[in-house]
């Protein structure tokens, strides 16, 4: 069934090879921008950027040891961020670079589905001799009256 060029099924296959592109540069894109500016502020802002929190000495041991804690708990969800980040910024690539796969080879190897072909041309009808009238015998027959 032709459509806008193409039949369904090429026209299936390429929206999944384009599925893998986007797929691709979704995960690019959380490859690249999902960063520490969430947790501790860009390199640029007034904050100023930090890759992790350190430590700091107050006056009170307690003050210190929560501090810390803080730090550790405060580091340890920046990582798991990041490792989030990171792992579907891969799981995105990967899942598009298989579909890439999958669906170009079967782009290449795709064969259009074989046209119906016409019927055969009608052969003209052979022109006939017209047929002369019979002419009806003549018999004797006997009279309806003498029957």
């Amino acid at each position: 069934m032709k459509k806008h060029g193409g039949d369904k099924k090429q026209l299936w296959l390429k929206a999944g090879f384009v599925v893998g592109v986007l797929a691709i540069l979704i995960g690019i894109y959380f490859m690249g921008t999902y960063k520490d500016t969430v947790f501790y502020g860009s390199p640029d802002s007034s904050y100023g950027g930090t890759l992790h929190l350190g430590t700091a000495k107050f006056g009170a041991d307690f003050y210190t040891e929560i501090y810390e804690s803080t730090t550790f708990a405060g580091n340890a969800v920046k990582g798991v961020y990041e490792l989030l980040g990171a792992a579907f910024g891969m799981l995105f690539i990967l899942i598009g670079a298989i579909d890439v796969c999958v669906f170009g080879v079967k782009l290449a190897e795709y064969k259009p589905a074989p046209q119906a072909q016409p019927a055969a041309p009608k052969q003209p009808v052979q022109q006939v001799q017209p047929v002369q009238p019979v002419r009806p015998v003549q018999q004797d027959l006997p009279d309806q009256a003498q029957l």
